[in-house]
Order: C-alpha cells, then structure tokens, then sequence
C-alpha cells in the first residue's frame, strides 16, 4: 500500500513539473520550424482552448478512481477487466519511447548550460540526467514534492525574465514580411500540423494518474490539483508562444531542440536563465520517473501475479 503523503500543494507542483520542461523548451523551436511563426502560434491557442474537456474528465476520473492504476484502470473500467494487461502495456511502451527523446532535450540544454558542443555531448548528458532523476525519485517523494514547489517558482522566473528580456532587447516592431505566409488565412493544413506537434507540450496529465493513490483526501484535492495546474501552464505556454512567435518574425533563428537560447541573451544572464531551465528540466525528468515507476513496477508486477 502507497503512503497518501501527497499534499495539494505537492501535488500542484508535481504536476506542473510533469507537464513543463522539455516541451516548453523544444516545441515552440520545432513548431516554428516545421510551419512558420504565425501558424505555430494559431496552433498554441487552438490547443489550449481544447484542452479543458480533458482536464476535466482526468480530474473526474481521479476523483472517482484515486487508485495506482491511472488511465489502465479507467480504461479497464470501460471495456472490461480484461483489458487491464494490454493497456498497462502500451502505456510502458510509449514510455520506453518517449522517456528518451524527452531526456535527449534535457542533455542538449545541459550541454548549452556546460557551452559544450551539443552535437557531442546531448546523449551522455541524456543518460546522466536519467540516472540523477532516478536517484532522486528513490530518495522519497516527500522530498521530490519539495524540490518541484521550488521549480513552480523557476518556471515563473523563467517566464518573467525571457519574455521582459526579449521584448527589451528586441525590436519586435521590426516584423519582417517574408514571414508572413500570405495564405495563412487559409493555412488550415498547417495550423492542424502544428497542433499535433504542439499537444505533446501537454502531456503529462496523464502520468500524473498513476500516483494518485498517494494523495492526501483524494476526493477533495486531485480536482483541485489538475485545475490550477492546467491554469498556470496554459498561462505559462501562452507567453512563451507569444514570445517566440514575435521574435521569430524578426527574424531571429529560434527553431530546434534548444530553440529558446537565444531568447535568453548573453554572459551572466544566459547563464543564469540557463541553470533555472536545466532546474525545471531535472524537476520534469524527476516527475516522470515518479509517474513511469508506477506503471512499470506496479501495472504489470499486478498483471503477472493475476497469471502465477
């Protein structure tokens, strides 16, 4: 039985760290770079105006199941116990999928905080922030609550100092034309590409459900949780897409992995936006490690014993 040590305000952070980090710091560059500025940022609003309905029915579903099963419980709920294996399944596949790519973001901002080339270096980096965030995780989650209340605070410096940074160091009245579709109105193929893209900055929710079971008076908090989560990243996104959506139609290169570095000026504090941003990375890696554990070490270990 897990311990219900979760608090609301952990739990807020908690899920804000789930959610914040690489996709904050690699789509808005690679959304950009696969339609253009304007359409990534119709895409950014589109996709946080769709999103409450699925906050809501987490936050139901969590409040009516606040067990260690997360959406394989929901799910099994729906088509039948039955089903419970195959779900845990894909769910640990997408995670042995996507846990990767997600480190390899966090190791090329690493290598950008190190001024290391990042070409070399993103991959060793990938694994070290692995094994720190695994540490972490099995130091106890009491602490990793305390650790991801001070990334909330991270990200809301982050979000302060780039955006007023860049709006002074910036002439963004200074757009230019060429990047400006001239059939963005029209652009209706393009803005659902950059949709697809940019919902992957939104995920997060959904691993959040596998540790619900530790919370503290479930009933009352987890609706709570998911809520004013939801509320401080959709803020937090729009800025950002704001932000890097004026200064890419400068012309400014803000595209790739590490898109947002050059938002983040030069000398001390480069550095310093720098370190938060690797502070909200690790709280990301931190976060998913915790939800990950409970699929791959609770779902399918209950699966097996069902069959021994």
């Amino acid at each position: 039985m897990l311990k219900k040590n979760i608090s609301i305000t952990a739990g807020i952070a908690i899920a804000i760290s789930m959610v914040v980090g690489s996709g904050l710091f690699a789509l808005p560059g690679l959304v950009i770079e696969a339609t253009d500025p304007l359409t990534a940022f119709a895409g950014w609003l589109l996709v946080i105006l769709l999103m409450p309905p699925m906050i809501h029915i987490f936050a139901f579903l969590g409040q009516k199941f606040p067990y260690v099963g997360g959406i394989t419980l929901y799910a099994s709920h729906a088509v039948g116990k039955w089903s419970e294996g195959g779900f845990s399944l894909i769910i640990c596949g997408a995670l042995a999928v996507g846990m990767p790519a997600f480190f390899m973001v966090g190791g090329a901002y690493l290598a950008e905080l190190f001024t290391l080339d990042v070409d070399t270096w993103y991959i060793p980096l990938a694994i070290v922030l692995a094994l720190v965030s695994t540490a972490m995780n099995i130091a106890g989650v009491d602490k990793l609550g305390w650790a991801n209340r001070f990334v909330v605070i991270s990200v809301l410096v982050l979000v302060i100092v780039i955006a007023a940074s860049t709006f002074f160091t910036h002439d963004l009245t200074n757009i230019q034309p060429s990047k400006i579709p001239d059939d963005f109105s029209l652009n209706i193929g393009g803005i659902w590409l950059a949709s697809t893209i940019i919902f992957w900055a939104f995920q997060g929710w959904e691993n959040m459900s596998f540790g619900l079971e530790e919370f503290e008076k479930p009933e009352r908090s987890i609706p709570i949780v998911f809520w004013c989560s939801f509320i401080f990243i959709a803020l937090v996104y729009f800025v950002f897409a704001l932000t890097t959506t004026l200064t890419a139609l400068t012309g400014e290169d803000v595209t790739g992995l590490s898109g947002l570095v050059p938002l983040m000026g030069t000398g001390l504090q480069r550095q310093i936006i720098l370190t938060f941003t690797v502070m909200v990375l690790v709280a990301n890696a931190n976060s998913w490690i915790f939800g990950a554990s409970r699929v791959f070490f609770q779902q399918p270990i209950k699966v097996l014993c069902q069959y021994i």
